[in-house]
């Protein structure tokens, strides 16, 4: 089960598995899923800004991936929101993190040198309308 609109508390649990102190800045256009069965397993943080989507964060239980939780909640934002396009960094040594959104239907847009601590960033896309 999808919970929309979640606070971060309420997930804390899960976002310690995924960062020590994680705090993302949130603001008025900040939005919080979190799949839920039994416990919380994933979630992802995104902004709306008009008719785009921005995601800051996604991230499953290690032992829950591959169950298409990601690809799940992604969907979701798409069925909730009428938005042109979703866009993302990811590291651009995170093969792994590259293949699932290059198979949701992102395409690699633009790289953003040192963007992670020196490493490199890749920007992705995924056109919806």
């Amino acid at each position: 089960m999808i919970i929309k609109d979640i606070d971060l508390k309420d997930i804390k649990e899960l976002t310690n598995l995924y960062k020590d102190n994680y705090n993302p800045n949130i603001s008025e256009f900040t939005h919080i899923y979190a799949y839920y069965k039994d416990e919380f397993i994933s979630f992802i943080v995104f902004d709306i800004i008009y008719e785009r989507c921005e995601i800051i964060d996604i991230f499953t239980r290690k032992d829950k991936r591959n169950n298409k939780l990601a690809s799940t909640l992604i969907n979701e934002i798409i069925n909730d929101y009428n938005i042109i396009n979703i866009t993302l960094e990811v590291k651009i040594d995170n093969i792994s993190a590259i293949k699932l959104y290059e198979s949701l239907g992102f395409k690699k847009a633009s790289i953003r040198k040192g963007y992670y601590n020196g490493v490199d960033g890749l920007l992705m896309v995924k056109e919806v309308r």
